[in-house]
């Protein structure tokens, strides 16, 4: 069997399976005791001079370096992962967490900015940045830029813990752990981190705003862009005098398509002196025929700190023949309004299989659109009826009814036994259609009708809980 059949053979598998093919030489670069380099940026830099697939592994330990995967990288695979052990055979169990990455003062701990290729960031520990925003450039953990169609960054299993973006007039807090903008195609996913402690904050006397505390992920003209199973916790903002919008903002600008899923925002700390957090927890925006869809999210509200009890929990702004789903998630036990809605220009906006608890208030919807919002198969905890939604169009949804939730102190707001007005009672084909699995995890629909709600309880209580 030749040499050119083989690579003619593996080009075709790649053809058939999406993958694409790795006959390129491929080098390990590896980082810290025993290693090729000492600095992580050294072999960063080894490895982009060279052609090919590589890898660079790096070693638990502490690394006092700002890191930069810049536009130079054009082609080809870069997998940068953390946690190695002696020999950089094995991985240790905990090391994402104890492979730091801690920058120099004013230094964001990671700039990715290629604009082609493949990036995969994997099990790093961002840790303890500090920087002053500059402009629109936000980002102390991480700032991604991303401005070519055929780059494709992947950030997964990484702790973002104690960075802080300080603003000032002129210069907005956007993101002090992740600022993400991603413009003219390719592929952008952050995927399974934790985002602990980070701080947003304004300076003392000065004008500018907070969008996005912890992180702005924004995607422009992008098909595939995705946050998938991140956790925030204890997150602060701080603006005296001036306006925080949301912890978390994502945005589907012109063209684009964004996923928001199975993400959990808890623990929010405002400073006294902000004048009000318009969301505090959620912004979810899309303009310009973008595409936002956000499934599976549990927003923890909680109560207040500091004097912020204005504003919404998640805020879903959609303009300009935009659309936006929010379905399959939790709102629990925020101050004011759990969901708000602004709705304009021809956009769309679906609110399907929504469990809103113990909140202030649970929907507000502001509206001139010519199309009508979607409400279908949401469980609310107020004594609502339909028309308090002016202009929407509603489908099976459920107000103000006392349940026998599981265990609302842990947020957990499925029910201990089927309900006849909530059990099997919702609409299967919701505008904007089912998603797959519900809140835990679950087949979506189990039965012959869906559940009401995040939760879908019917049939699987009985198999994995004991008497209730």
């Amino acid at each position: 069997m030749t040499l050119k059949y083989l690579k003619l053979r593996a080009a075709a598998l790649a053809a058939a399976t999406g993958l694409a093919p790795m006959l390129a030489s491929a080098a390990i670069y590896t980082v810290g005791p025993g290693g090729t380099h000492t600095t992580i940026q050294g072999a960063i830099d080894a490895a982009l001079a060279s052609a090919g697939n590589d890898e660079v592994r790096v070693h638990t330990g502490t690394y006092n370096e700002a890191i930069n995967v810049p536009f130079t990288m054009t082609t080809d695979r870069l997998v940068m992962s953390g946690g190695w052990n002696d020999g950089y055979a094995t991985q240790a169990a905990d090391g994402a967490l104890n492979t730091i990455v801690s920058p120099g003062a004013n230094q964001i701990a990671a700039r990715l900015g290629p604009t082609g290729g493949t990036l995969v960031v994997d099990r790093f520990h961002f840790y303890g940045a500090e920087v002053n925003a500059s402009g629109n450039q936000g980002g102390a953990g991480m700032r991604i830029f991303m401005s070519n169609g055929d780059a494709s960054v992947t950030v997964t299993g990484s702790i973002f813990q104690e960075n802080v973006l300080t603003g000032s007039t002129g210069n907005a807090v956007r993101g002090a752990a992740l600022h993400a903008d991603a413009s003219g195609g390719g592929t952008l996913i952050v995927s399974n981190n934790q985002f602990i402690n980070n701080r947003g904050v304004i300076a003392q006397g000065h004008s500018e705003i907070i969008a996005g505390a912890v992180i702005q992920f924004g995607c422009y003209g992008t098909r595939n862009c995705h946050m998938l199973g991140n956790t925030v916790l204890n997150s602060t903002a701080d603006a005296p005098g001036r306006q925080v919008f949301g912890m978390v903002r994502v945005i589907a600008g012109a063209d684009s398509t964004v996923r928001f899923d199975r993400n959990r925002i808890e623990g929010l700390v405002f400073g006294s002196t902000t004048s009000e957090a318009r969301p505090r927890s959620l912004s979810l925006e899309a303009y310009t025929n973008g595409s936002l869809v956000a499934r599976g999210n549990r927003i923890h509200a909680g109560s207040p700190v500091g004097t912020i009890i204005t504003g919404p929990e998640v805020s879903l702004n959609a303009g300009d023949q935009a659309s936006i789903l929010f379905g399959d998630s939790l709102v629990a036990r925020a101050p004011r309004y759990a969901v708000t809605t602004d709705i304009s220009s021809s956009a769309v906006v679906h609110l399907t299989n929504l469990t809103l608890a113990d909140n202030g208030y649970d929907v507000y919807m502001s509206s001139t659109s010519s199309n009508p919002a979607q409400v279908s198969n949401n469980l609310m905890g107020s004594a609502f009826d339909d028309n308090t939604f002016n202009g929407a169009q509603l489908q099976n949804n459920r107000f103000g009814l006392t349940l026998p939730f599981v265990a609302p102190s842990l947020y957990d707001y499925s029910l201990a036994r089927p309900v006849v007005s909530v059990t099997d009672s919702g609409t299967n084909t919701p505008v904007g259609g089912l998603g797959t699995v519900d809140i835990a995890g679950a087949a979506r629909l189990q039965g012959a009708t869906v559940d009401i709600g995040a939760w879908e309880d019917s049939d699987r209580i009985f198999a994995d809980r004991l008497d209730r």
